[in-house]
């Protein structure tokens, strides 16, 4: 019983130091007592000042923030009329249509969009303006908003440059400069980094 315990204690002595170099060389806090076998997800590395790479990545959670929102009245197929309630010989009559819309009706049905929180809409609101606020010229601007935007909608950068009609290295290359420039802006205005 004793050995279980001291075993213990060396195990939890040596996962201490192992977390605190881990978290120096990442750039954590030791505090954090973060530990990648833990099974819970790594905490989000917030840098001192603005970075492009930082700023990018707050660009695309601004998309997918945007993707998020609710969508009362405007996109949706009834338009600002309420929900029609269908009559049972109604109901019957939907019931002939072929399986395949049928299990395209069901899976719409089971899709449910995650609210985001007051938080994430103040940020997405922010970012959102940075391209048009910082960025030198309206190309500039442009490249760095689609990029974002596809980039929130999971496409890589090839498929990217695809279909933006650029050259992937070239993309990449002006996106960054673009980045850049907003980080330089966001750093010069003493905008908080979050």
């Amino acid at each position: 019983m004793q050995a279980n315990a001291q075993k213990s204690h060396g195990h939890r002595r040596f996962r201490q130091s192992v977390t605190a170099a881990n978290a120096l060389a990442n750039g954590l806090r030791p505090e954090d007592d973060w530990h990648p076998l833990d099974g819970s997800p790594a905490p989000e590395y917030v840098p001192e000042h603005w970075t492009g790479p930082h700023v990018g990545l707050r660009l695309v959670q601004a998309f997918k923030t945007l993707a998020n929102m609710p969508d009362v009245g405007s996109g949706s197929s009834h338009g600002f009329w309420p929900v029609y309630f269908y009559e049972w010989n109604d109901l019957l009559a939907q019931e002939e249509r072929d399986a395949q819309s049928k299990d395209d009706a069901a899976s719409a049905l089971n899709r449910a969009k995650i609210k985001p929180s007051a938080q994430d809409v103040s940020r997405m609101e922010q970012a959102i303006s940075w391209p048009g606020r910082y960025c030198i010229s309206v190309p500039c601007a442009r490249i760095v908003q689609r990029v974002a935007f596809y980039r929130s909608r999971d496409m890589d950068m090839h498929q990217l440059a695809r279909k933006m009609e650029e050259n992937p290295k070239t993309l990449r290359k002006r996106n960054r400069v673009g980045l850049d420039l907003i980080a330089t802006g966001l750093r010069r205005d003493k905008v908080r980094v979050f």
